[in-house]
């Protein structure tokens, strides 16, 4: 049995035509990334609030709107988390 039997035969293409192919074939592997800059946007604000507003509480001493407060940041904090990890 020849080795040659099993082999592609592929074309020799010229230095530009060779990187056009490579070019194409390569830029469809990995879709580009969309940028979610709103989404970012809208969390680091709502991290600033509720910052703000635990830091106002612990300043006025009100223990129940510090538990509030960094409970909110908490859960701010672990649903931005889960949606740049998926």
């Amino acid at each position: 049995m020849s080795v040659y039997s099993g082999r592609k035969v592929r074309n020799l293409y010229d230095v530009e035509q060779a990187m056009y192919q490579f070019q194409k074939s390569e830029g469809k592997a990995m879709p580009a990334r969309q940028s979610n800059i709103g989404n970012t946007i809208l969390t680091l604000f709502l991290i600033i609030i509720g910052g703000s507003c635990t830091s106002i509480a612990i300043y006025n001493k009100h223990e129940i709107f510090v538990q509030i407060g960094f409970a909110s940041i908490f859960i701010i904090g672990i649903v931005f988390f889960c949606r740049i990890c998926t």
